[in-house]
């Protein structure tokens, strides 16, 4: 079965998330304070482009970040796979390697602020999307009183549970932003900086530098998918690559897959076992970001 879902503000929607008023009304909007502060540091990219390109009006530091997030569109759109421009577009080279570095920094603490765990109710937009997953994950009902479309949720035709059955959502970035904070995957010990960018942690010092572990890149790239299996297991799955064991989904060097896996607040029945020892099945999650 398919179904598609309003994107009307009035309507609940855990796919597109628009009914909170407490964030609709917030005023300035969630993030905007730490993002003015840290798109400061495009001005010198801005300052560059205006050197060579001599626009009417100049460019500012907010144009930097417009001509960054056309980058991806270009790239699909033009197909660009010369390896030269990295197998981007010619357009996103109008930006050096340093200026994206600076660039997709000031995208992460702009959403990590506004929708992730920087902010006050990126998790609670998320929550109504898990109890979702959970009821999924239960064969169960739809417990939550969030942001779940009851309407569509109690109806085992529009909202169907139970045997072996593969669901695909579709949803926007931001979305799966509050989805992960509401999880609690990719949470950091410390807030993201907004004066400057990360200090680089020196290979010889583990204790240098500042963690750098929220990036929208690695998280939710064009065509971001992820994938939530249900495994039952007498003992613990083994982590996947790149996990570090905690359930976060530390995802290390940066890789294309981060797996993580998480314990479900929930029993199952336990099997017959085959010796006299007697076990009892254990279920977990298997997330793996893609």
């Amino acid at each position: 079965m398919s179904r598609t879902c309003s994107h009307y503000k009035h309507v609940n929607n855990t796919l597109s998330v628009h009914s909170c008023t407490a964030f609709e009304k917030l005023d300035p909007p969630a993030g905007k304070r730490e993002y003015t502060r840290i798109l400061r540091q495009l001005q010198p990219a801005a300052d560059r482009l205006n050197s060579i390109l001599d626009p009417r009006p100049p460019l500012d530091a907010e144009d930097i970040m417009r001509i960054a997030s056309m980058c991806g569109f270009d790239t699909t759109a033009s197909g660009g796979t010369d390896p030269r421009d990295w197998g981007w577009s010619k357009w996103c080279r109008l930006l050096t390697r340093d200026e994206w570095d600076v660039a997709g920094y000031v995208a992460d603490v702009e959403r990590w602020y506004r929708v992730g765990d920087g902010g006050r109710y990126g998790k609670i937009m998320g929550a109504g999307y898990v109890n979702e997953l959970l009821a999924r994950l239960h064969d169960g009902l739809v417990v939550d009183e969030t942001t779940v479309n009851h309407t569509l949720d109690s109806d085992p035709a529009t909202f169907p549970r139970g045997g072996n059955r593969l669901f695909v959502d579709f949803t926007h970035d931001n979305e799966m932003i509050e989805i992960m904070s509401a999880v609690g995957l990719r949470r950091l010990r410390t807030k993201m900086p907004i004066n400057h960018l990360p200090k680089p942690k020196d290979e010889n010092d583990k204790d240098s530098g500042q963690e750098h572990r929220f990036v929208l890149a690695h998280l939710v790239p064009f065509g971001a998918r992820w994938a939530f299996e249900r495994v039952i297991s007498p003992s613990r799955v083994a982590d996947g690559p790149g996990d570090d064991g905690d359930g976060d989904g530390d995802e290390g060097d940066g890789g294309d897959v981060v797996t993580s896996t998480i314990s479900v607040a929930y029993p199952t029945k336990p099997r017959k076992p085959k010796s006299p020892k007697k076990t009892k099945e254990k279920a977990f999650v298997r997330v793996l970001l893609k």
